[in-house]
């Protein structure tokens, strides 16, 4: 499906579906629900823009400045924040990453800019702060890979390891929400409690 395609759906769903909007049950309520929120849809479309243009953007960046690090003191980081990425921006990110989440991606690329940037005199205390992310990611990518029907607990628990990434490497960039290993832990057991 064409960028521009899936730019123009994600923007109807956010601007006319919101996830707390009920769904229309009828073809009077879908028309009385697009007559209130017609005026909006501008604002949506340019707002939707403009996050994926930071989030090509911040790739690009991010991907130029990897290439840089060449050496074997750099293979953890490189592998993790290339696994990183693959997760933020996993094929149909577009349409499936809610709300308040992907208006958070640019954010959590810059966490990932601010980090290449620490790293070159700190590759240790990189390597530090790592260890104490990657329980978290290898459990979120186990139960990932057992494709769970239901993923609203998985789902909160991946965007807490996105906070907790920038709790770490780019403090200055504040986090959206309270994060720490015991909070990441719990969210942990019920994630697994909810995949079974």
């Amino acid at each position: 499906q064409p960028l521009a395609d899936r730019l123009a759906e994600r923007a109807f769903l956010d601007c006319f579906l919101p996830e707390e909007q009920a769904l229309p049950r009828s073809a009077e309520q879908f028309s009385q629900l697009i007559e209130l929120r017609r005026a909006e849809l501008n604002a949506v479309v340019a707002k939707i823009s403009d996050a994926m243009l930071s989030v090509f953007t911040d790739v690009h960046g991010v991907r130029q400045s990897l290439a840089k690090f060449n050496s074997p003191l750099f293979a953890l980081a490189k592998t993790d924040i290339e696994q990183q990425l693959s997760t933020l921006l996993a094929e149909g990110f577009l349409q499936s990453t809610l709300q308040p989440w992907f208006g958070y991606l640019p954010r959590y690329l810059k966490a990932v800019v601010k980090r290449l940037e620490k790293i070159s005199g700190a590759v240790e205390r990189d390597t530090s702060l790592l260890r104490q992310l990657e329980p978290f990611v290898k459990a979120y990518l186990q139960l990932l890979a057992r494709k769970p029907l239901v993923q609203i607990e998985l789902d909160k628990f991946k965007w807490m390891i996105e906070e907790f990434r920038v709790s770490l490497f780019a403090q200055e960039l504040k986090t959206a929400m309270p994060v720490s290993t015991k909070r990441l832990t719990e969210q942990l057991e019920k994630a697994r409690k909810e995949a079974g």
